[in-house]
């Protein structure tokens, strides 16, 4: 190899290799040309935002491009522009090397599984299983985690091995959050934890509560939530890890924010926004301004929106798909106050087509209620109705009780704004009823004010 095609071939690779799965898509389409997204979802056995991660990073270097096929149903095919079929030309001797030294692993820990087992053939499956845990897990390959993850289990408790084995339940209670099986995720993260904290492990047990705070949220829970989001913070602090710390504050902040204390919010938000920014920690930094854009939303909507057009450039340049399209959904919410709802429109587009090949519903919950709000604005109630009708339904069926609580709001304020006040009440009681629930301070006093304009 010549030092140029060398040098090539090391920035393509630089340029692709995050998110995971970039390399395997880029591959793929090489081989077998244009191909819908269900297909090679299903031969690369990646989930769906692995997926969609990889392939939007590809179409922003210019690598592949999307052609729609007509018909019923629209089928979007993929494949590789001119400049992926170049790029290709550089990255298939080090993707064969890579493959090689993956495959090999693979090899090496079925030759050991079928040997006799040594303690020092024991240990290298052990090593073996960790980086193949990584792996799995990091391209969405979550059936194969899991397995990987029960044989170290067994492994690692043989040998007394315990920085194995709570990184095994890690990867487990991974898995299960992902999956949004609390009750799985807890078991695991739960016996990481005791392992972690007994071994005095404080970065592992400071990402075994992060991962439960985060769960915590997801579900709703937001007092269990913050306990583990507290800990987090304070076991990262006790390992000195700057990023852990930032990460686990920036959950206690939005959590904050989600109970209407605002001014607390920002202020654990802003530190952590800082702390990224000096660890120039890009990778965190797309969510970290999008969150606090959500909270400036309630001080400066001006302000909130250059956050959320930072988040949405952000997330662009690191291939964070869900961030932007988070990032899209409320900067939405910012030109709707603004009365630009021509740009509202397109953003909540773009959005909607990210949460929908993501399959977030309570995501898409938020779409219909920006879209109802939109209505609302040009006076055309039955649609507005019927976007906030739609979007109760996907949170009823997703579970999720902020999104119900703040569509019923917008819906009961709709009413109210067009003259159907006994109705209008009647919908903001039950908002009241689920923001009491979740103790959110701000959407309860929403919720009150509203009601008290009803009543006068």
């Amino acid at each position: 190899m010549t030092a140029l095609f060398v040098l090539k071939t090391s920035m393509a690779f630089s340029l692709i290799q995050k998110p995971s799965g970039t390399l395997d898509i880029l591959m793929y389409l090489s081989r077998k040309g244009a191909t819908n997204a269900t297909t090679i979802i299903k031969e690369l056995r990646v989930c769906r935002k692995t997926f969609y991660s990889a392939v939007d990073r590809l179409k922003s270097l210019g690598l592949v491009f999307e052609k729609t096929k007509k018909g019923w149903p629209t089928r979007v095919f993929y494949q590789l522009t001119y400049v992926g079929e170049e790029t290709i030309r550089y990255l298939e001797p080090l993707e064969k090397i890579l493959v090689r030294s993956l495959n090999a692993k693979w090899e090496e820990l079925e030759k050991l599984e079928s040997a006799r087992r040594t303690r020092k053939n024991k240990e290298r499956m052990l090593d073996l299983l960790r980086n193949l845990q990584k792996a799995t897990f990091d391209l969405g390959k979550w059936d194969e985690t899991l397995k990987l993850s029960a044989k170290a289990v067994k492994l690692a408790s043989s040998l007394r091995d315990d920085r194995n084995l709570s990184h095994a339940y890690r990867y487990a209670g991974l898995v299960y959050q992902k999956r949004s099986d609390a009750p799985r995720a807890q078991e695991n993260l739960n016996k990481s934890i005791e392992v972690s904290t007994r071994t005095e492990d404080w970065n592992g047990a400071s990402e075994d509560h992060y991962v439960l705070g985060a769960l915590y949220e997801r579900s709703g829970d937001l007092k269990t939530a913050i306990i583990h989001y507290k800990r987090s913070m304070g076991f990262a602090r006790e390992a000195e890890w700057s990023a852990g710390e930032a990460r686990a504050r920036l959950g206690f902040g939005r959590i904050l924010g989600r109970k209407g204390k605002i001014e607390d919010s920002l202020r654990e938000i802003e530190q952590a926004v800082e702390e990224f920014e000096r660890l120039e920690a890009s990778h965190e930094l797309a969510r970290a301004y999008g969150n606090l854009g959500s909270t400036m939303f309630f001080l400066d909507k001006e302000k909130a929106l250059e956050f959320f057009e930072k988040s949405i450039e952000m997330a662009r340049r690191t291939g964070e798909v869900r961030m932007r399209a988070f990032g899209l959904s409320n900067a939405a919410s910012c030109y709707i106050g603004k009365g630009e709802l021509k740009k509202a429109l397109e953003y909540l587009n773009e959005a909607e087509d990210i949460f929908t090949k993501l399959e977030d519903k309570p995501a898409i919950a938020s779409i219909y209620i920006h879209r109802g709000c939109i209505h609302k604005a040009e006076r055309r109630w039955r649609e507005s109705e019927e976007s906030f009708q739609r979007s109760m339904e996907i949170s009823k069926e997703a579970g999720a009780d902020y999104h119900l609580g703040d569509a019923l709001f917008h819906y009961g304020s709709m009413l109210s704004e067009s003259g159907e006040t006994r109705r209008s009440e009647s919908i903001l009681q039950k908002a009241l009823a689920i923001f009491e629930e979740l103790g959110n301070e701000g959407k309860i006093a929403k919720v009150r004010k509203a009601l008290e304009s009803i009543s006068r």
